[in-house]
């Protein structure tokens, strides 16, 4: 999802979605898209960079010139990554890897947040690169109510433009995170200290301007778009035609459950189901938008629906 990586999936045994569907027989593939978790960066923060970037390779790449602030660009060409990138690009490239190696010939995507737009904008706009079925939790294409999120985005790029000057480093990102409008994410009382932190840490990652950028579009304009604004992902879901899972939190503040509704109402699958994760689905807590599979009772009772339903329980 935005501004995480794949660890999201893998913070702690106890809230692992990844573990779960491996332990009932999955074969389970993590992504980090790219500009995050071990994909490649356009900037590296110099103690963060991989082991295999430090020393001379490294200096080599920037000329020996290492910035004072201790990042140093390591691939420019990758610095204007945007939304569409992940949609037109990834998402085929992906299915096609692991159909590659399991000689599966389809792939369940299960995505949070992004994770699910980008899957669900693939198959708005293109033929179906292999998606058999297709989960998504808290993801969007419209954004009626945008004060909160155009808040977020706003932080998200100031927070950017400090990690990349230097400004702003680990425990500095720990410490503003708590404070501020990132708690939209949560509900605090549903998770733990551990996760919550972990979540502003290791599996944080600030994304491109040009993903922040996109996304300030669909807050103000309240649809998703290319970054060209010649293509309507909002208007275009009648062309997803596979079977979907479509959820959120039940006090998601980010992509709340009207946005849900939206999307069940005008995906063209004939199999869809919709699902809030809350007490009005007989949970013991309401979700928000990320608690919802890193909370504290994800394991016991919101990994079971989502996996049922991959199973074929409808």
């Amino acid at each position: 999802g935005l501004s995480y990586n794949a660890s999201f999936w893998d913070l702690d045994p106890s809230c692992s979605f990844a573990r779960f569907l491996a332990e009932q027989g999955y074969d389970v593939w993590a992504v980090d898209l790219r500009g995050s978790g071990m994909s490649q960066k356009w900037v590296w923060k110099l103690d963060e960079a991989p082991t295999m970037l430090v020393g001379s390779a490294l200096r080599k790449m920037t000329k020996g010139k290492l910035a004072p602030t201790g990042y140093a660009t390591i691939d420019p060409k990758a610095a204007n990554w945007d939304l569409d990138s992940h949609i037109n690009y990834d998402v085929p490239a992906l299915v096609k890897l692991v159909r590659h190696h399991t000689r599966a010939a389809e792939v369940a995507w299960v995505g949070h947040s992004m994770g699910g737009i980008v899957a669900i904008a693939h198959l708005a706009r293109y033929p179906n690169p292999g998606i058999g079925r297709l989960v998504t939790v808290g993801s969007q294409v419209t954004m009626a109510n945008s004060r909160a999120a155009v808040a977020f985005l706003q932080e998200m790029l100031t927070t950017r433009q400090q990690q990349i000057v230097g400004e702003l480093r680990g425990q500095e990102l720990i410490v503003q995170t708590r404070t501020s409008v990132h708690n939209l994410f949560f509900n605090v009382q549903n998770v733990s200290q551990t996760v919550y932190e972990a979540l502003a840490g290791p599996a944080a990652d600030i994304p491109s301007i040009g993903v922040l950028k996109q996304y300030m579009t669909l807050a103000t304009q309240r649809e998703l778009v290319d970054s060209k604004k010649q293509f309507n992902y909002a208007r275009s879901l009648g062309n997803v035609k596979v079977p979907i899972l479509i959820t959120c939190g039940e006090i998601d503040q980010f992509a709340p459950p009207n946005e849900q509704q939206f999307l069940h109402a005008n995906v063209g699958s004939t199999d869809k189901k919709l699902v809030f994760f809350g007490r009005s689905s007989g949970l013991t807590v309401n979700c928000g938008h990320d608690d919802a599979l890193v909370g504290l009772n994800s394991r016991a009772q919101v990994y079971p629906v989502i996996e049922g339903w991959l199973r074929g329980v409808r």
